[in-house]
C-alpha cells in the first residue's frame, strides 16, 4: 500500500536541514560517521577508479580504497568536543537549583513526575535544554494518558496528570507555524516493544527516509488545535479524538533563536562539518607521525657490491622497508616535520574555532599575550550567553505551566489560566560565575575606590560571592545576601554620625568656657562629651 501524502509529506525546511541534524547528532553522541570511520572524506589520491576496458582509460567510477585510506580509517579516534562544549554550557546553567514556587498542590507534585517516568521538571529540563542546544531546538509536546480501551483518551476525567513528551527536530516531519505558536505538528511516534518477540527498531534512517526527502513506512501522530490522529506505517488512521488543550499542545524551545525562522533554532555547536574537519584533521596527522616514526637507514654499497650481496652481509634482520642501499654515505634519512607541524596548527586553530564559535573561552587562550581586559570582556560575552539560554528555559517551562493548567482543568481561556498561575514563580539565575576569583576580588577593590556608594558596593560583593563560593546552596545564599546588605546600611550610617559629631565639636570651640548658660552647660555637660566621644569612636 502506498504511503499516505499527509504522513509521507514532509516541511520544506525538514528536508533542507535533515542532513545537517543528523550530523549534529552524530558529533555529539559520537556514533555514526564518527563511530564506524565514514565521516572520513578520502584524498583522491587515496582512491583508486575503475578502467575503460576498451580505452584503458580511468573512469569516474569508484572501484576500491588504497590501503593509506583503510589505514587512517582505522588509525582515526574522535575527539567528542561537541559533548564537552554542551556539557559546559549545562554545569554553568544548571549549577544553582532553579526556584519553582507555586500555591497548586497539584502543580508542584507535577514537577515530581513530568513524563510519567519518575522525572522531576529539573532534571526533564536539564537534558532536554542540552538537546536543543546540540540540535538548536526540541519540540515539546504535553500529551494525556490514554483510556485502558485506547479510544476515548486525553480527557480529564479519565486521563490523570499530563506527561512531556520531547521530540528532536528529527522527529518533527512537518509543522505549520503561525502567530508565534504551532497550529499543526506532525511527529514520528516512540513505540517500544512489547516483547523481545519483536524487532528492535531500525536505524533513524530507515524509519526516518534520508537523502531523497521522503520518509519511509513509520508511524506518526498529528496534533492540530483541536484533534491528534495516530497514523499506521502504511498512512492510514488507526486513532483519533479531541485533545481538550484548545490550541495544538506543542512548545519550541530554541538554543539560540534564528531571526525570521521562528519555527527553528541555531545549534549552539555551529556548523557540524567543522567537528567532521577535525576528526579528518586528526586521522590523517596520525597517518603522517605514523609514517614518521621509523627512520629510513641508508646503507652504502661497495664499489662493486649489489643490493643482494649487501642483504646477505647483513643477515635476515634485514628490511627492504626501512632500509635504502645506495652509493651514499650511510646514514637515517628521517621524513620532513612540515606537513605534520601544519597539520598540528591547523587542528589547533580549529578547535579554537569550536570554543570561540560557541561562545566559550579556549584554554589555549590563557597561555598567549591576552589582555585582562579581553578576558573580561569574553567572561561578559558568556554571562550573556547564558542568560539568553536561561531566559528561553524559563519561557518555555511558563508555557508547560499554562499546558498544565489547561489539562488538569479544562479551563481555555488565557486570562483564566494566568491567573490560576498568579502565585506561581518559575525563576532561572540572572547573573553566572563566568569571572575568575581574582578577577571577582579585583572587581570589589575597583569599585570600592570609585565612591559609588553602599548600593553598589554591596551589589559588586554579592556577585563576587557568587564567584568564590559557587555551590552556597540558596537559602545560605540568601543569607549572605540579607548579611551584605545589613553591612552597607550600617555603613551608610557613619557618614551622617561623623558628621553630627564633628559639627557638635565645631559648636562647643566657639563658645568660651565659664560664659552663662553654655559655660555651665559645658561645664555640666561631661556626659554630653561622654556621648560626642562615644559617637567619634563609633564614627
Amino acid at each position: 500500500m502506498a504511503l499516505n501524502s499527509l504522513t509521507a509529506r514532509v516541511h520544506p525546511t525538514y528536508a533542507t536541514l535533515e542532513e545537517t541534524w543528523e550530523l549534529l547528532q552524530a558529533a555529539y553522541r559520537g556514533d555514526g560517521g564518527f563511530l564506524d570511520g565514514s565521516a572520513l572524506i578520502a584524498h583522491p589520491r587515496e582512491i583508486v577508479y575503475k578502467v575503460d576496458v576498451a580505452t584503458g582509460a580511468p573512469t569516474k567510477e569508484f572501484d576500491h580504497y588504497r590501503d593509506k585510506y583503510t589505514r587512517r580509517r582505522t588509525l582515526a579516534r574522535y575527539e567528542n568536543f561537541a559533548r564537552t562544549i554542551i556539557d559546559t554550557f549545562i554545569a554553568h546553567l544548571f549549577a544553582k537549583t532553579i526556584q519553582r514556587e507555586t500555591d497548586l498542590d497539584e502543580l508542584e507534585s507535577w514537577w515530581e513526575d513530568v513524563d510519567g517516568a519518575g522525572t522531576h521538571m529539573a532534571d526533564w529540563m536539564q537534558w532536554q535544554q542540552a538537546l536543543a542546544m546540540v540540535y538548536g531546538h526540541v519540540v515539546i509536546v504535553m500529551d494525556l494518558p490514554q483510556s485502558k480501551d485506547g479510544q476515548e483518551p486525553r480527557t480529564k476525567a479519565d486521563a490523570g496528570q499530563p506527561v512531556l513528551r520531547c521530540y528532536s527536530p528529527l522527529d518533527v516531519l512537518d509543522w505549520i507555524w503561525a502567530d508565534g505558536r504551532y497550529r499543526a505538528l506532525k511527529v514520528v511516534e516512540a513505540r517500544p516493544r512489547a516483547t523481545l518477540d519483536e524487532a528492535a527498531p531500525g536505524t533513524q534512517q530507515e524509519t526516518r527516509g534520508g537523502g531523497d526527502g521522503a520518509p519511509k513506512a513509520l508511524t506518526t501522530i498529528i496534533w492540530t488545535d483541536t484533534d491528534w490522529t495516530r497514523y499506521d506505517s502504511a498512512g492510514a488512521p488507526t486513532q483519533t479524538g479531541p485533545h481538550g488543550f484548545g490550541r495544538c499542545p506543542a512548545v519550541i524551545h530554541r538554543a539560540r533563536p534564528v531571526p525570521g525562522m521562528p519555527s527553528i533554532g541555531a545549534s549552539t555547536l555551529g556548523d557540524p562539518r567543522l567537528h567532521r574537519d577535525h576528526f579528518n584533521l586528526v586521522s590523517e596527522l596520525r597517518e603522517l607521525l605514523r609514517g614518521q616514526t621509523f627512520s629510513m637507514l641508508n646503507i652504502q654499497l661497495g664499489p662493486d657490491e649489489d643490493v643482494i650481496t649487501a642483504r646477505g652481509r647483513l643477515g635476515d634482520m634485514a628490511s627492504t622497508e626501512t632500509i635504502l642501499w645506495s652509493k651514499a654515505a650511510a646514514g637515517f634519512i628521517a621524513p620532513p616535520d612540515g606537513p605534520a607541524l601544519t597539520y598540528q596548527a591547523e587542528i589547533q586553530a580549529l578547535e579554537r574555532k569550536l570554543y570561540r564559535m560557541a561562545g566559550l573561552p579556549w584554554e589555549g587562550d590563557a597561555a598567549g599575550p591576552e589582555s585582562a581586559d579581553s578576558r573580561r570582556l569574553k567572561a561578559m560575552d558568556l554571562n550573556r550567553l547564558l542568560a539568553m539560554y536561561a531566559d528561553e528555559a524559563e519561557r518555555v517551562e511558563y508555557q508547560l505551566a499554562r499546558l498544565w493548567v489547561t489539562a488538569t482543568t479544562g479551563q481555555q481561556d488565557e486570562d483564566a489560566v494566568e491567573q490560576a498561575l498568579e502565585d506561581t514563580t518559575i525563576h532561572y539565575p540572572d547573573e553566572f560565575a563566568t569571572i575568575d576569583t581574582a578577577q571577582a576580588a579585583a572587581d570589589v577593590r575597583d569599585i570600592g575606590t570609585m565612591s559609588l556608594g553602599a548600593t553598589a558596593n554591596a551589589e559588586a560583593r554579592k556577585r563576587a560571592v557568587r564567584v568564590v563560593l559557587p555551590d552556597l546552596a540558596q537559602d545560605i545564599q540568601d543569607t549572605v545576601d540579607e548579611e551584605i546588605a545589613q553591612q552597607a546600611k550600617e555603613s551608610a550610617s557613619l557618614p551622617a554620625q561623623a558628621a553630627g559629631f564633628r559639627a557638635r565639636v565645631s559648636a562647643a570651640a566657639v563658645v568660651p568656657p565659664g560664659q552663662g548658660e553654655a559655660g555651665e552647660g559645658m561645664a555640666g555637660g561631661a556626659e554630653d562629651g561622654t556621648q560626642m566621644q562615644d559617637a567619634g569612636a563609633r564614627a
